[in-house]
C-alpha cells in the first residue's frame, strides 16, 4: 500500500465508514458528508502526522495498544497496534510514520497479521 489519496480513502472508509468520492476531472478525493451531502477535503492520514494521531486514537479507543518505532539503520518506521487477548498487527516496511500507521491500523482491523 502506497501512501497517498488512495490509502487515506481506505481508512476513512474502514474507520470511519465514510463515503468517498473521487472527482476523475481534478484527481481529488472528498469524503461526501451525510445529511447535506457536502464534499469535504480527504483528509491526508497516510501523510500528515497529525491526521495519524487520529488514526492512533480510534484505534485506541477500540481497545489497541498502539507502538510506532522507527530504525535509524534502516530509516524504516514500524506500527504495532496490540489486543488485550495478546493479538498483535505489525506493518515495519514504510517508510514515513503516518503511512505505518495507517497500514497497520488496516491490517488489524482486517484480522491480517504480517511482521
Amino acid at each position: 500500500m502506497t501512501p497517498g489519496p488512495s490509502l487515506d480513502g481506505m481508512i476513512a472508509r474502514r474507520l470511519w465508514r465514510a463515503l468517498v468520492f473521487v472527482d476523475t476531472a481534478t484527481k481529488t478525493s472528498y469524503l461526501i458528508q451525510q445529511g447535506d451531502r457536502a464534499r469535504l477535503p480527504l483528509p491526508p492520514y497516510s501523510t500528515d502526522l497529525d491526521e495519524a494521531h487520529r488514526v492512533v486514537r480510534f484505534m485506541q479507543n477500540q481497545g489497541y495498544a498502539a507502538r510506532i518505532r522507527h530504525d535509524p539503520e534502516s530509516g524504516m518506521y514500524r506500527a504495532c497496534f496490540t489486543l488485550n487477548d495478546g493479538r498483535v498487527y505489525v506493518y515495519n516496511k514504510a517508510e514515513t510514520m503516518p503511512a505505518a500507521i495507517c497500514i497497520a491500523a488496516l491490517l488489524a482491523l482486517d484480522n491480517k497479521n504480517i511482521q
